[in-house]
């Protein structure tokens, strides 16, 4: 499969980030288990297991220049916040890869998807701290489905979305979240329902 297929299969993935994150990383040559490695590091704080990652890619690199093994290693080094061989391997994959645009676009949303995949995860363990303190109100409620979708939990999301859509059908944050979910099920119909319910009531809505 080439890059470009690769991009329209990633892009394909709506709200499914991690899937999407996957995909670009099977792009640069990683194997399954380095790829939970990466997927995994915002649970995993350790350096351990990213600098063993790191030490595997350098042994592939002996074989040969490929400028996929400086994304990755730019994209652990951007993961243990080491700016310094951030930035060098990141020049290397440019500057010895001839400066092709596949580079640049799969190394941007790779480094875009580990900071959304960071942002979901840390958001949902905040609202979740805060219904606790709190209680579970309907503002927060809806505020968790933003941060459940943002973590793929689409389930449960759907759970209180739907449990607010019963309570109130005009409700024109229930319906978006509602389209969202759709969006992430694959019903493009559905979401239009949902979408065009909501600019009924407010034409700003979108």
């Amino acid at each position: 499969m080439n890059v470009q297929v690769y991009r329209e299969k990633c892009a394909s993935f709506a709200f499914h980030y991690r899937q999407g994150e996957k995909i670009l990383l099977d792009c640069i040559g990683l194997t399954p288990v380095q790829e939970q490695v990466i997927q995994n590091s915002h649970l995993d704080k350790s350096p351990v297991k990213i600098n063993q990652l790191i030490a595997e890619i350098n042994k592939k690199e002996e074989a040969g220049f490929k400028a996929t093994n400086h994304i990755a290693l730019a994209v652990c080094y951007n993961i243990l916040g080491d700016s310094a061989n951030f930035q060098q391997q990141q020049q290397i994959a440019l500057l010895k890869g001839g400066m092709k645009d596949y580079i640049v676009n799969i190394s941007l949303e790779l480094y875009r998807l580990t900071g959304l995949r960071t942002d979901n995860y840390q958001a949902l363990q905040n609202i979740n701290a805060r219904i606790a303190k709190e209680g579970a109100s309907e503002r927060l409620e809806l505020e968790k489905v933003q941060a459940l979708i943002g973590n793929e939990k689409f389930e449960e999301a759907q759970k209180i979305v739907d449990k607010y859509l019963q309570k109130d059908a005009k409700n024109v944050t229930v319906l978006l979240s509602k389209a969202a979910l759709e969006t992430a099920f694959g019903d493009y119909d559905k979401r239009k329902v949902y979408e065009d319910k909501a600019l009924e009531i407010d034409p700003n809505a979108l």
